[in-house]
C-alpha cells in the first residue's frame, strides 16, 4: 500500500492538461486512503487518483483551486458529507467504474454549486429508476451527466417530479433502496447485450477480411444457421475462462 506523501507528490507527473489546468497524476499507485493532499499546497487545478484502491472519498483538505477530480476504475462506495465544503470550486467530477450504490451519496454533492460535469457511468446506482432525474434535480447547475448533455426538458421533468407529493415520497423510497439482488437480472441482461454487440462486431470485422466469393457464401451460410455466432461465443467463453 502506497501513502500519499510530499515525496510521492514531488515525484508524480505534473503537467498542463488539455483544458489548461495544472494537473497532478496519482494514477495507479495502489493508494487506498486519501491523505496528505494538503502537501499539494493547493496548486493544482486537476488531480487524477484513478486506478487505485480508494473506497471512500474523504479527508480532503480545503482545495480552493481544484476544478477537476478523477476517480476512475477504483472501488469508491461513498462520498464524505463535507466534500463540497472542501472543494468549493470543483467543476468536473469523474467517478466512472466504481461501486456507488446508494442514492444518498448524491446528496453529499448537492452543495457543489460549481459542479457542471459529473460521470457515474458503470456505477450500480445508475441502474436505479429515476437516477438521472434525481441527480439533475439535486444539481441544478449540472450541464453534463454521464457524458450526455442535460437538456432543459429533463431539468423541467425533474423539477416537476420531485417537487410534487408523489416525488417527495419517491425520494424516501430511493434513499432506502440500494442496488440489490433483484437488480442483478437486469444488469445481467445488459451485460448479455454488450456481449452480443461485441461478438457481432467481431463477426463484422472477420467478414471484411474475406478475399473471395466462395468464402463470402460460406460465411453467409454460417451466419444464417447461427453457427458462426456460436463459434465466436465459444471463443469468447474460452478467453474468459483463461483469464480467470
Amino acid at each position: 500500500m502506497v501513502k500519499i506523501t510530499s515525496d510521492l507528490i514531488s515525484r508524480c507527473a505534473q503537467f498542463l492538461n488539455a483544458v489548461k489546468e495544472f494537473q497532478l497524476d496519482l494514477r495507479g499507485y495502489k493508494i487506498s486512503i486519501i491523505e496528505n493532499l494538503s502537501a499539494t499546497n493547493d496548486q493544482f487545478g486537476s488531480i487524477d487518483l484513478s486506478d487505485n484502491s480508494i473506497s471512500k472519498i474523504e479527508s480532503l483538505p480545503k482545495l480552493m483551486h481544484l476544478h477537476s477530480l478523477m476517480f476512475i476504475n477504483i472501488r469508491v462506495t461513498s462520498i464524505e458529507k463535507d466534500f463540497a465544503i472542501n472543494c468549493p470550486n470543483l467543476e468536473n467530477l469523474i467517478l466512472t467504474n466504481n461501486k456507488i450504490s446508494n442514492i444518498e451519496e448524491i446528496d453529499n454533492l448537492c452543495s457543489c454549486k460549481s459542479l457542471v460535469r459529473l460521470s457515474l457511468v458503470d456505477n450500480m446506482i445508475t441502474k436505479l429508476k429515476y437516477y438521472r432525474l434525481y441527480v439533475i434535480y439535486n444539481l441544478p447547475n449540472l450541464r453534463v451527466l454521464d457524458f450526455q448533455q442535460v437538456k432543459s426538458k429533463e431539468r423541467q421533468a425533474a423539477k416537476e417530479l420531485f417537487t410534487s407529493e408523489k416525488g417527495k415520497k419517491l425520494i424516501e423510497r430511493l434513499k432506502n433502496k440500494k442496488y440489490e439482488e433483484e437488480d442483478k437480472d437486469f444488469v445481467k441482461a445488459v451485460e448479455e447485450i454488450k456481449r452480443d454487440n461485441k461478438i457481432n462486431e467481431a463477426i463484422s470485422n472477420m467478414i471484411q477480411t474475406i478475399s473471395n466469393y466462395d468464402e463470402l457464401v460460406k460465411a453467409e451460410e454460417k451466419i444464417k444457421s447461427g453457427e458462426m455466432y456460436k463459434e465466436f461465443k465459444d471463443k469468447d467463453d474460452k478467453m474468459e475462462e483463461d483469464d480467470k
